[in-house]
């Protein structure tokens, strides 16, 4: 596994960061923001968080999930399940968000948004540390044999049992 996906780890995780830091000052405000503002930030976090999760799953988890060595997959398997937990809690957050709205509900949305986003950040933290655990591993384990053709069965006696 090649040390570049960490840059590219690191680049979704700006574009998230960078998102979540936009809707800080809009969060801040002690009386109801824009709801429309509010919805964008959202939505737009969560095509970042998928084109995230897409990524990881595709070029990170799944190869090492398929690979042969029990201890990176059991790594790669645990990360890919926090991936798809903090994933659906977020989903189930713009779910319930987007129905109720914030119009009447500011003081819970803001106390939720700000558990959210905490959530988002400790995971993101969380989860470099981990890939990049993970692809040292990947990058210090031994390469998998290479499985060797079936040896030719020998050649048939040709002695007649009378012989």
């Amino acid at each position: 596994m090649d040390a570049h996906l960490l840059d590219i780890l690191a680049d979704h995780q700006q574009r998230v960061r960078a998102i979540i830091a936009q809707a800080a000052p809009t969060l801040d405000m002690r009386e109801p923001a824009d709801p429309m503002a509010i919805s964008r930030l959202r939505w737009e976090l969560v095509r970042a968080l998928n084109a995230y999760q897409q990524f990881k799953h595709r070029s990170i988890f799944d190869p090492v999930i398929a690979g042969r060595c029990p201890r990176t997959r059991a790594m790669g398997e645990a990360l890919k399940a926090d991936c798809l937990a903090i994933g659906a809690d977020y989903t189930q957050f713009v779910q319930h968000w987007t129905r109720l709205g914030t119009a009447g509900h500011w003081s819970d949305y803001r106390e939720a948004a700000f558990a959210m986003r905490r959530r988002i950040g400790q995971h993101l933290d969380r989860e470099q540390q981990k890939v990049a655990a993970l692809i040292r591993s990947q990058s210090a384990a031994p390469a998998a044999p290479t499985p060797r053709p079936a040896a030719s069965p020998p050649p048939a006696d040709r002695r007649t049992p009378a012989g």
